[in-house]
């Protein structure tokens, strides 16, 4: 618990890696600076705060099935300007309690091309999310506002997104674009498909 897997900078693939396991409070792979591809089999997660892959100015592509029951986990996360990009084509199995399928904060683009399965939520006020972006606003040490980014865009070009009860399948309350190009979303009662 409360380890990273790896840290990778620059240009890598990972590979011939099965399973990625997340204790509590642990990242499995921690990118910075990186052009990344996940070939992982899996990334799974039993235990709560449990993070998949966490990314800072990285480009990353996905091809890892992400399993996450631990409440407050999240799949992906990615803090990144408007010259990165992040494309999921691993299929994201989210039931932990405000749980997060993907994370975005800063403005790079973001394309989901897989079926993300979200889980039934107990609270509608603490809802597990599968895609999440918000506006981040950056200060300097005196506490001065220098910056404000407004979210990521977000494309879901194909796969369906399963939103379970009192879920959220899309939230994005930003001016950045949500484009819903070819992917599908399925939404349960008290589900909302996308919150804008």
């Amino acid at each position: 618990d409360g380890y990273t897997g790896a840290y990778i900078e620059g240009n890598s693939t990972l590979i011939g890696v099965k399973t990625i396991k997340l204790g509590q409070d642990s990242t499995g792979l921690f990118l910075k600076d990186a052009n990344f591809v996940s070939n992982a089999e899996s990334i799974t997660g039993t235990k709560d705060k449990a993070r998949g892959i966490l990314a800072t100015d990285s480009n990353l592509i996905n091809n890892s099935k992400i399993n996450l029951s631990g409440a407050e986990s999240v799949g992906i996360y990615s803090n990144a300007n408007s010259s990165k990009t992040v494309v999921n084509n691993g299929e994201l199995n989210l039931s932990g309690k405000q749980t997060l399928g993907v994370f975005l904060r800063g403005g790079q683009s973001f394309e989901n091309k897989a079926n993300i399965n979200i889980a039934d939520s107990a609270d509608a006020k603490k809802p597990t999310i599968g895609i999440y972006t918000a506006t981040t606003v950056e200060k300097d040490g005196a506490g001065n506002v220098i910056a404000t980014y407004e979210g990521s865009d977000i494309k879901h070009s194909t796969g369906t997104i399963e939103v379970g009860e009192k879920s959220i399948g899309i939230y994005s309350k930003t001016s950045a674009n949500v484009d819903i190009d070819g992917g599908k979303i399925h939404v349960k009662d008290q589900g909302i498909g996308i919150y804008k």
